[in-house]
C-alpha cells in the first residue's frame, strides 16, 4: 500500500514512495488513514457500487486506482467537503454514501454461513466425510458472485462445496495477491438432491 506524498514530491501512479510516512511519524502525524466509502443503495439495485476505500483518483483526481492514504486531518477535510452542499442521487441510490476514516484492514473475511449457492444446500461440517472435508479445506476457490459488501468464492469436490466470503475491502487491498486475505469462516454445502 502506498502512503500519500505532498504535491512538491511529484510521483506517478505505481511509484513506491514512502518518505512522507516516515517524516510524518517523526512529527506525530498519523499517515496511515484511509477513507472507507459505503454506498447507500436500495437492495436489489443492479450493479450498485460496493463498499470500498477511496482511491487516489477519487481524492486527488490523478487517474490512479491505488488506495489513498494520508493524515486523519486530510481525510476529515475531504469528508467534510463531500458531506456539504447538494448531493444528487444516482438511479437506485437511497442517500449519500457513508464515509469513515480507518486504517485499511487487508485481511478481513466474514462468515460464509447463510450464503446461497445455486444447486446446493448448506450443511454442517460434521455431515461431510472426513476425507472429503480435508480436500475441501485445501481447495483453491474461484470467484462465484458478489454479495452486498463481500464477494463469494467457492470450490467443489464430488457432491460437496466450500464457500468463503472475503469483504470487498479485502479484495481491494489484496487485488494483486488474494493470498494476503485471511480465508476463514467457510460454509459447507452438498448438492441439493431435491432441486429439479
Amino acid at each position: 500500500m502506498r502512503i500519500w506524498c505532498p504535491k512538491e514530491m511529484s510521483w506517478k501512479c505505481g511509484d513506491n514512495i514512502r518518505p512522507t510516512a516516515q517524516t510524518g511519524r517523526k512529527k506525530g502525524i498519523e499517515m496511515d488513514c484511509a477513507i472507507k466509502i459505503t454506498p447507500n443503495y436500495y437492495g436489489g439495485t443492479f450493479n450498485a457500487p460496493q463498499e470500498h476505500y477511496a482511491t487516489e483518483d477519487e481524492i486527488l483526481g490523478n487517474q490512479c486506482n491505488d488506495i489513498w492514504t494520508g493524515s486523519r486531518q486530510e481525510a476529515q477535510a475531504w469528508i467534510d467537503e463531500h458531506e456539504d452542499g447538494t448531493y444528487y442521487l444516482s438511479h437506485g441510490e437511497a442517500g449519500r454514501p457513508n464515509y469513515e476514516i480507518e486504517t485499511p484492514n487487508s485481511r478481513s473475511c466474514q462468515s460464509a454461513s447463510g450464503t446461497e449457492i445455486d444447486g446446493y444446500i448448506e450443511i454442517p461440517a460434521d455431515e461431510i466425510p472426513t476425507d472429503i472435508l480435508a480436500k475441501l479445506d485445501r481447495l483453491n476457490v474461484e470467484y462465484y458472485r458478489s454479495g452486498d459488501d463481500y464477494d463469494i468464492y467457492i470450490g467443489t469436490h464430488d457432491a460437496y462445496a466450500i464457500a468463503y466470503c472475503p469483504r470487498s475491502l479485502s479484495i481491494q487491498c489484496n487485488a494483486d495477491d488474494l493470498g494476503g486475505i485471511n480465508w476463514t469462516d467457510p460454509a459447507y454445502y452438498r448438492i441439493d438432491e431435491y432441486q429439479s
